[in-house]
């Protein structure tokens, strides 16, 4: 599966760890168009089977059979615990400045919630709508296989709730995987050197993308490996192809690496088991609109996830408002460059209800942050996401 050009994907901000991810801006080529969108009504997600190594990551692929257009969705994803470990992060991928969402972590599974302010979601060809990594456990068996599952799924679209099936998928012990790359982050100029860090590399290693053309592919040892590049791009989203020596292949090798800084951990532990999937939207002055909607006061957790992906860091202002527009209480924070704040609004806002709701502004003085508002349900353990407004 190939792509090429500027499909970006939204992506979750874990702290120094690579992420799976599909398509980018990689150097070379135009933005590709969404795919015709299916007339089915009844889609199906496909979980693929994947192969990783002990001590590796498994980088799982689920993508739509016929692209269809997704506005909104829930999932619950499950999975045998016997060699994946907790699950390290989620990138939904599509239009990267409309797709937001909210994943919570819990043992043998991910439950998800996202959006799509343009409906753009899903209606990308050859590429998955959503990749999840989990790492492997140092003391798995090679050869064991495990289950990969939806425990849980609701799509929906343009004309209503799609009415959605899935096909499982099989992750199974063995081959290698690449873990992290250096640079992480932003253009890779011409002749410059990359490092892919992984498990079982073996010589001689093969590497294509969808941007640059690669020279000078070294497999130093079994962790690590090197190749330059001969055009400059972006590291953020593009794609490689593995082959390694003893003819095993990964795939579809999409890297993400937006991953902020985890400031402090909340102590609240429906928001502290939440990953934020921001849009690459940033702000320096923006508004959450904090509604309970179906969620019980009693049940109701609402919290902000703010983000730096700026070269500098920011003093970013978070202030609760009441119906007037007047200040109820405020605070200011420090964010460095790739930092994340993730609290609850009662955290991040002293003397404010754990169950707050009504408008929060937040302010950031030197550089643009991604915002994200949570809507946290004590009751299915699930958090929404809310979309943050500019204001001027």
């Amino acid at each position: 599966m190939k792509i090429a050009g500027n499909i970006i994907a939204a992506s979750c901000m874990l702290a120094g760890s690579l992420m799976a991810q599909g398509g980018g801006s990689g150097g070379g080529g135009g933005t590709k168009p969404p795919a015709p969108v299916g007339t089915v009504t009844s889609p199906e997600l496909r979980i693929f089977d994947v192969t990783a190594p002990p001590g590796g990551v498994a980088l799982i692929r689920i993508g739509l059979t016929t692209p269809m257009p997704i506005i909104s969705g829930s999932a619950a994803f499950d999975f045998d615990q016997g060699a994946l470990m907790d699950v390290a992060g989620i990138s939904l991928l599509g239009d990267y400045s409309s797709v937001t969402g909210v994943a919570v972590r819990s043992a043998g599974q991910l439950k998800m919630q996202f959006t799509s302010t343009t409906g753009t979601f899903g209606t990308y060809a050859d590429i998955p709508i959503m990749i999840i990594k989990i790492p492997v456990s140092p003391a798995a068996k090679i050869g064991n296989k495990y289950r990969l599952f939806f425990n849980g799924l609701t799509l929906t679209g343009p004309n209503g709730t799609y009415t959605a099936t899935f096909k499982p998928g099989t992750f199974t012990v063995g081959g290698f995987s690449v873990n992290q790359a250096n640079p992480r982050v932003g253009m890779v100029n011409p002749g410059q050197t990359v490092t892919f860090s992984g498990t079982n590399f073996v010589r001689p290693m093969t590497i294509h993308s969808t941007g640059p053309r690669l020279t000078n592919i070294n497999v130093i040892d079994s962790n690590t490996l090197t190749f330059t590049t001969i055009e400059g791009f972006n590291m953020e989203g593009t794609e490689f192809d593995l082959i390694n020596g003893d003819k095993a292949r990964s795939t579809d090798v999409f890297f993400s690496y937006r991953k902020g800084e985890l400031q402090q951990a909340s102590q609240v532990p429906l928001i502290a088991a939440s990953d934020p999937i921001f849009s690459s939207t940033t702000y320096s002055q923006a508004k959450l609109n904090l509604v309970a909607g179906n969620i019980a006061p009693a049940n109701l957790i609402t919290g902000v996830a703010i983000q730096n992906p700026g070269l500098i860091g920011t003093m970013v202002e978070v202030r609760t408002l009441d119906a007037t527009g007047t200040t109820v209480g405020s605070r200011r924070y420090f964010l460095p460059q790739n930092g994340l704040l993730l609290e609850s609004i009662q955290e991040l806002v002293p003397n404010t209800a754990l169950n707050y709701t009504g408008s929060v502004k937040i302010e950031s003085s030197s550089s643009p942050v991604q915002i994200l508002g949570l809507l946290g349900n004590k009751a299915d353990n699930s958090v929404a996401p809310v979309m943050a407004v500019a204001v001027p």
